[in-house]
């Protein structure tokens, strides 16, 4: 259960798809990363209040460039299905990421 203030803002800030990064990258600690050994619960725990809340989401899973194309695989496939009107553009990412863009 999510405390009040965590619901008011996921009102106030509606998104229309989200990305879940599977917990599958090894965890490196920082001053604003936790609970190193509940990952899985927490991401699991992410997944059911996305599903509560009837948002659009996929799952990123991999390493290095598999994982970026794993989320953009994921994000052109919501366009392409009109996936709640998705409001993402692909093409300012083809000039950082040429290599990964075989079209």
């Amino acid at each position: 259960v999510c405390p009040d203030w965590v619901e008011e803002a996921l009102s106030c800030l509606p998104m229309d798809y989200y990305l879940l990064c599977y917990p599958d990258l090894p965890f490196v600690p920082d001053p604003v990363r936790e609970n190193p050994h509940r990952r899985l619960e927490l991401f699991e725990t992410y997944v059911e209040e996305v599903q509560r809340l009837h948002i659009p989401f996929a799952v990123v899973r991999g390493t290095g460039d598999s994982r970026f194309l794993s989320a953009l695989s994921a994000l052109l496939v919501a366009i392409s299905f009109n996936c709640s009107n998705v409001n993402v553009a692909p093409e300012p990412l083809l000039p950082l990421f040429p290599a990964a863009f075989p079209f």
